[in-house]
């Protein structure tokens, strides 16, 4: 009876110890904690491309979380990350969802950032696809009626490429053209080691002139700073002259000033006119009494 009892407690505790055994096994295989402190990043992606719940998750390649939840919402899909305590993401991380490896699984994997400014796990991080290699053969799948008819342009293109090719005459101009570029390559060689003395002493002048006139605005410096604020203040002062013209020419026009009442009086105008006609009425009967009989004055003199 004692040794049934130690059989059935071994069994007993052979049984659990494999039933722990397996749950921690299952848990590290399925990313499965029970620890609360981790960190949980939403990530949305247009396609999650065969992602499950429990795929692991990797920082730079190493492993550092697993996915926690995949939902739809919409045209999207969101992701949810549950992440190691210790990762470290900053504002500018990337999130991808690549192939884990050639069997087709998938996993997401991190490129931390390098802003230096943490990353705010209360945002929903936008995330990037990277097609692998069942979505390459899907994309060649969608062009697979193209294909004849792209094999057909590439051949009109090399039977069109071959017939110039073969073109006699055509080859014969290439080969001139080809030839005459020689030719005038050659040429201008030549023409440049003819003039190459002219060449370095034009050159040579023109490092002489610029020197000489860097010295000359050099030396002249002072001078030509004189000269220019002296033109500054011959500005200022024909600008000073003109606006005591303009106010000049205003207070005549306005009849400010004794030349403006003289010029804009409009009696004293009358006046001239009226002596200008009677001094022609005395000038015409000065001639005709000259013409005829001379000059006749008659005068009345009344004395007091």
């Amino acid at each position: 009876m004692k040794n049934e009892r130690k059989t059935e407690i071994k069994v007993g505790i052979t049984v659990a110890l494999s039933l722990i055994i397996f749950i921690w096994i299952f848990g590290w295989a399925k990313n499965f904690t029970i620890s609360s402190d981790r960190k949980l990043l939403s990530v949305e992606f247009a396609n999650a491309s065969g992602l499950e719940v429990g795929d692991q998750v990797t920082i730079n390649g190493v492993r550092k979380g697993f996915v926690e939840e995949v939902k739809n919402t919409g045209s999207n899909v969101m992701i949810k990350l549950s992440l190691d305590k210790d990762a470290e993401l900053f504002s500018d991380a990337i999130v991808g969802i690549t192939m884990l490896d050639l069997m087709g699984g998938k996993k997401v994997e991190i490129k931390p950032g390098l802003s230096g400014n943490p990353i705010n796990y209360s945002e929903v991080k936008v995330g990037t696809f990277y097609a692998d290699i069942p979505e390459l053969v899907s994309m060649l799948g969608t062009i697979d009626d193209q294909l004849p008819e792209i094999m057909n342009q590439i051949k009109i293109t090399v039977t069109s490429l071959n017939s110039y090719l073969n073109d006699h005459k055509m080859s014969e101009e290439i080969k001139t053209s080809i030839s005459n570029l020689a030719d005038i390559s050659k040429q201008m060689k030549s023409l440049i080691e003819l003039n190459k003395r002219s060449i370095d002493l034009i050159t040579k002048n023109t490092l002489e002139i610029t020197d000489e006139t860097k010295s000359i605005l050099s030396n002249n410096r002072d001078n030509i700073n004189q000269s220019i604020e002296k033109a500054s203040i011959a500005i200022v002062k024909t600008d000073s002259l003109l606006s005591t013209l303009n106010s000049l020419l205003a207070e005549t026009r306005n009849k400010q000033n004794n030349l403006g009442q003289v010029l804009y009086d409009e009696n004293l105008i009358k006046d001239l006119d009226k002596t200008l006609k009677n001094l022609k009425e005395l000038t015409d009967i000065a001639l005709e009494q000259m013409h005829k009989n001379g000059l006749k004055v008659e005068t009345k003199i009344k004395l007091f």
